[in-house]
């Protein structure tokens, strides 16, 4: 999958500030609900939703609410603040 990337900075020009290289102006978003038979690979920068499916080191977790920033934790450090094991 292609990852998708949204700007919260007004007039950001891509060329110049690509999200490889510019991460902090760049939140990487999802564009459909996951499930569990189909999750999210997760990545540092993600903001994750609430019912969302996610997976990192081939564990999945189910987001309980959304965090509506991006994160840079490890799922594993989340569990019981916005993640549990599914």
């Amino acid at each position: 999958m292609t990852a998708t990337y949204i700007s919260g900075v007004n007039r950001c020009h891509p060329e110049i500030y690509a999200p490889n290289e510019a991460p902090a102006l760049w939140e990487k978003i999802t564009l459909d609900q996951w499930t569990h038979d189909d999750p999210i690979n997760y990545s540092a920068g993600m903001a994750l939703e609430e019912g969302d499916y996610y997976k990192e080191y081939d564990v999945m977790y189910v987001f309980t609410r959304s965090t509506g920033v991006p994160i840079y934790n490890n799922l594993l450090e989340l569990v019981g603040i916005y993640v549990n094991p599914a």
